[in-house]
């Protein structure tokens, strides 16, 4: 019991090291078996203070101590710079919602001292989500690719049974890449998209298709990568949500105005055999060399017929 009692003051100390100290901040020994003896109830003395920072130091933990300032920790898990980085990231997740966003956050802000955690937060901008449900989901979906179990998902008020593989973030978005159980061709789904997703507990023997999404994802992603970006316009012609909707999970960087719909694009036979799939219900209006170079595109496959 006395050394379990142990371990976790090592943790505890660890823990009020991170948070209340940096270069510039340092604890005294009093000070910390104030916070030990506010925070978590724990009285300790002085010569245990010390006990315990020699044994962390022994495993490696960098703390700097000075007579008259008292301990400082050194080297703490993550640099600002990259927890800066990752409230970034999060921020920039379009699938999650603000309370989501807030609390992965607040579990990062545990890593950083509350001197960073300030600096940051009066940086820091916060976006407006709606709520989703992306986290459970992903929890999900996660352990039933972990298990090689198949998945049941609601789609466009469809119900399948579907073999996932892999989760892609791209542009903000989560995307799925699966297959049906009777088809071999690998589909995506934006995460958010999805109404529902439930385990089904069934194993499948289908190898986990990891390198062919990955292919896959490249094809996608090289079209909207690199310096040599055109901007294109489309024009719907259809008068349906399901066009638009599958316009905005394939091109991740689509800005919608009306009934016309403005991308960046690297011209290539991907990108006009993407706008090939919705036939007569998407034009290309601009630039006219764009649209001269997809009728070419189309004429030449007519040709081989």
């Amino acid at each position: 019991m006395k050394t379990t009692k142990a371990k976790e003051r090592l943790f505890l100390i660890l823990k009020i090291l991170i948070r209340y100290t940096d270069s510039e901040h340092f604890l005294s020994s009093q000070k910390l078996m104030t916070i030990l003896e506010t925070e978590y109830g724990l009285t300790i003395d002085r010569k245990t203070i010390v006990y315990d920072i020699k044994a962390l130091r022994e495993v490696g933990i960098k703390i700097i101590a000075s007579q008259k300032r008292g301990y400082s920790i050194d080297e703490t898990p993550f640099r600002k710079s990259e927890i800066k980085l990752l409230f970034d990231l999060i921020n920039s997740f379009h699938n999650i919602s603000s309370d989501e966003s807030q609390a992965l956050i607040a579990k990062l802000s545990g890593f950083l001292s509350i001197y960073d955690e300030k600096s940051l937060k009066e940086m820091e901008l916060t976006v407006s989500k709606n709520a989703t449900k992306t986290l459970f989901y992903l929890e999900i979906i996660l352990r039933v690719i972990e298990k090689g179990e198949t998945l049941k998902v609601t789609i466009k008020d469809k119900e399948d049974e579907i073999i996932p593989y892999l989760l892609y973030l791209n542009n903000g978005y989560y995307y799925l890449y699966y297959s049906y159980l009777a088809n071999h061709k690998i589909y995506h789904v934006r995460i958010d998209n999805i109404k529902k997703v439930d385990y089904t507990l069934r194993k499948h023997k289908t190898p986990m298709r990891f390198e062919e999404c990955r292919k896959l994802i490249s094809e996608s992603t090289d079209a909207y990568t690199g310096e040599d970006l055109r901007d294109v316009k489309l024009k719907i012609l259809a008068q349906n949500s399901y066009v638009l909707d599958d316009i905005l999970a394939n091109f991740s960087n689509a800005l919608v105005k009306g009934d016309c719909v403005y991308l960046k694009v690297r011209l290539s036979d991907v990108f006009f055999a993407k706008i090939a799939i919705y036939k007569d219900r998407v034009k290309i209006v601009g630039p006219k060399d764009v649209a001269t170079a997809y009728k070419e595109f189309l004429m030449a496959i007519l040709a081989r017929y």
